[in-house]
């Protein structure tokens, strides 16, 4: 029996270069630190010969397919393997200071105004000397004055704190014009109650020789553009009276005044 030896079907170029081609390209896919070339292995030149550029393709597929099936992409973050120690803290939602608690450091709050009206209550009236004295106009028969007291309430009936501008304005009832347009001239612009109290001084100077006259004014005290205080003052050439009208339920005043 003769034999013959076997021989492999050679391939054509085109197959060679094609099959050349698709190896480096899987092998550049293939994961992995970045290296220098190596001198090719002879191993590998023995290996190419006995399976064939086919083989070396296939078992590049291979590789490839088991390393990206086993092997965790690097640089990506790996949440679901961490470890729970190592894991960063959750960070707390920041806290934002209550504006109802008052800071230290930190003026407090004003309090709510006092409720108006105010009301000026009549305290006590000196005459004589003792109001000359203390208005500083002279004690001579054409000059008649008395000095009052006053304190200031709230609409409960509270004590008024801190500093009130009270103002005075005067309206004639009756008597002669020349002598209610002096006494409009001296009245006061603006008074300051302190802490509640304020002094006031109903005064008025005529000229020597001035005739007998009798004035009636009504005089208010105003806080804020709303009326404190009503009062009747009567002039005359041998002082002056003070009625004090009394504030009624509703607010307004009304006849019931008070002489003093």
């Amino acid at each position: 029996m003769s034999s013959a030896k076997y021989q492999y079907p050679t391939p054509c170029k085109a197959e060679v270069r094609a099959v050349n081609r698709a190896g480096r390209e899987a092998a550049q896919a293939l994961p992995g630190p970045a290296c220098s070339p190596k001198p090719p292995d002879p191993r590998a030149r023995d290996l190419q010969r006995s399976i064939g550029n086919q083989g070396v393709l296939r078992l590049l597929r291979l590789q490839g397919e088991t390393s990206a099936g086993g092997v965790a992409i690097r640089g990506a973050p790996q949440q679901a393997d961490a470890d729970p120690a190592q894991a960063p803290p959750a960070q707390a939602a920041p806290q934002v200071p209550s504006q109802a608690a008052p800071q230290p450091g930190q003026p407090a709050a004003p309090t709510a105004s006092q409720p108006q009206p105010f009301s000026a209550m009549f305290s006590i009236a000196q005459h004589g000397s003792k109001a000359h004295q203390v208005c500083g106009l002279p004690d001579t028969p054409n000059c008649v004055v008395s000095w009052a007291k006053w304190r200031l309430v709230d609409a409960t009936g509270a004590p008024v704190l801190g500093k009130v501008a009270v103002q005075e304005t005067f309206t004639k009832i009756s008597g002669p014009d020349d002598v209610f347009q002096k006494l409009d001239a001296q009245k006061n612009q603006s008074i300051t109650s302190d802490s509640g109290g304020f002094d006031d001084c109903y005064g008025l100077c005529v000229p020597e020789g001035t005739p007998a006259f009798s004035l009636q004014v009504q005089q208010n005290y105003l806080v804020d553009g709303k009326i404190a205080a009503q009062n009747i003052l009567s002039y005359s050439p041998t002082g002056v009276m003070i009625r004090v009208c009394q504030r009624e339920p509703n607010g307004s005043f009304g006849t019931h005044c008070r002489r003093f």
